[in-house]
């Protein structure tokens, strides 16, 4: 059973179980861990006993505004399922059943609290063992001597301290009830033994040992019957001659004594529960077990659904965003080429007519050159004199100041050397008037 706790302890740990009105903590909270330990040791002890009703009642309480791990709230709930359905099905008298609900608590104190396993295995041993001895049982007051009640809720008091929680404990507890339970079950004994032989005297019957079935009626060692009242007696013993079959309360007082005539009506439609066969604790866990489990893997299956859908997903918005990149990058490569040609144009068309106006301008220039026009060629170094100009040839000799080198360019040779700014125009020579002028005056002088 202790290993069947350690799974539900794991289990609260995966399970992904979110309940309306607490808030959840994905982290560690050291003030958490010690509000949680405070709980324990004040909430057993509860005088309202609201967590002996209900852990996750009591936590919501306790914690309002508090972030709670995921585990601790999952753990507090499995146990409030596992012990409300334990109880429900256990058909328990209400007393009982009250008392015994207390169990969800300490175990969640040993199992969380103390992480004691063994000492909440034991606990639920001894709930199983109390549960079966009570089972008939019904408050009358005239039994209080030998009522097993009072001694119930004492030892569940003495169970309700934080600080004690451990085996050894339970181990303490337990064998204190299986003390009272042998005393109870001998004062039992002798209060049948002397019923059932008062009955023998009474029928004139003998008894016999082996056990009979007479239409539905089962007999069993500690089997009850339930009647339509709610209340429960035990078969305690079968007699012959004539058939009879005597029944006894909790407490070993004649219930009633039938006769087989009897059996059949008042016995045929009452069900017949089997002491051995009432349902345990461990059933129970067992069957929280597997349906937290079969809840984990529809999680995990769907976690795993969830996982490879985001994967797809994020793989789409990926090939999405890439080709969304794709798309502006080349968009503005499209964009950039746009620019650039159009720069490339304008650049083209600036230079070309940069190129056309230097070239006009050389054009000009060239066509005013006179003789005795002075030039300065770049690649010489030196300036050169317009010696002669030959419009038919369309030439132009230059000669240095000196008159010995001499330099000749073509027209369009001369053009594009000025627009290149390889020669420079340094003057462009007298016109014809002033140097017919001066030729005159020379000639004038020399007469």
């Amino acid at each position: 059973m202790s290993e069947q706790l350690k799974r539900l302890k794991s289990l609260s740990l995966e399970l992904d179980i979110r309940l309306p009105d607490f808030r959840y903590s994905t982290r560690q909270n050291s003030d958490a861990d010690q509000s949680i330990q405070n709980f324990f040791n004040v909430a057993l002890l509860d005088t309202n006993q609201q967590i002996r009703q209900s852990l996750i009642k009591s936590i919501r309480l306790a914690f309002p505004a508090t972030a709670l791990a995921p585990s601790f709230i999952n753990l507090a709930f499995s146990l409030d399922r596992l012990i409300d359905t334990w109880l429900r099905k256990s058909q328990l008298e209400k007393e009982v059943s009250e008392a015994l609900s207390v169990l969800r608590a300490l175990l969640f104190a040993a199992v969380y609290g103390k992480s004691d396993t063994d000492a909440a295995a034991e606990l639920m041993q001894l709930g199983e063992e109390i549960a079966g001895d009570m089972f008939a049982w019904r408050m009358d007051p005239r039994q209080s001597a030998i009522d097993p009640y009072a001694l119930l809720l004492r030892l569940i008091d003495e169970l309700c301290d934080y600080r004690k929680i451990s085996l050894s404990h339970v181990q303490h507890v337990r064998k204190l009830w299986r003390d009272a339970r042998a005393t109870r079950l001998e004062k039992f004994s002798k209060v049948t033994e002397r019923l059932i032989s008062s009955e023998q005297l009474r029928l004139k019957t003998q008894s016999r040992d082996e056990t009979e079935k007479d239409s539905n009626l089962a007999v069993g060692s500690r089997g009850y019957f339930d009647t339509s009242s709610g209340n429960r007696f035990l078969a305690i013993k079968r007699l012959a001659q004539p058939s009879a079959l005597v029944c006894v309360t909790f407490y070993g007082v004649k219930h009633m004594t039938f006769t087989e005539e009897a059996d059949v009506r008042a016995l045929n439609h009452a069900p017949f529960v089997l002491q051995s066969k009432l349902l345990s604790l461990q059933q129970v866990l067992d069957a929280t077990i597997r349906g937290f489990e079969k809840i984990l893997e529809t999680q995990q299956v769907a976690r795993q659904a969830a996982s490879e859908k985001a994967i797809k997903e994020a793989a789409l918005l990926q090939r999405e965003h890439e080709n969304a990149e794709k798309e502006a990058r080349l968009q503005a490569e499209k964009q950039a080429k746009m620019i650039a040609d159009r720069s490339t144009r304008l650049k083209a068309q600036r230079e070309k007519a940069y190129a056309e106006e230097l070239n006009a301008n050389a054009c000009a220039t060239v066509s005013k050159l006179r003789l005795d026009a002075w030039i300065f060629v770049k690649s010489k170094q030196d300036k050169f004199k317009l010696a002669v100009k030959l419009a038919s040839a369309k030439k132009f000799v230059f000669v240095d100041k000196h008159g010995l080198q001499k330099i000749e360019f073509l027209e369009e040779e001369l053009i594009e050397a000025v627009s290149r700014q390889e020669v420079e125009c340094l003057s462009f020579g007298a016109e014809f008037e002033d140097s017919l002028e001066r030729v005159v005056s020379r000639i004038r002088i020399s007469s």
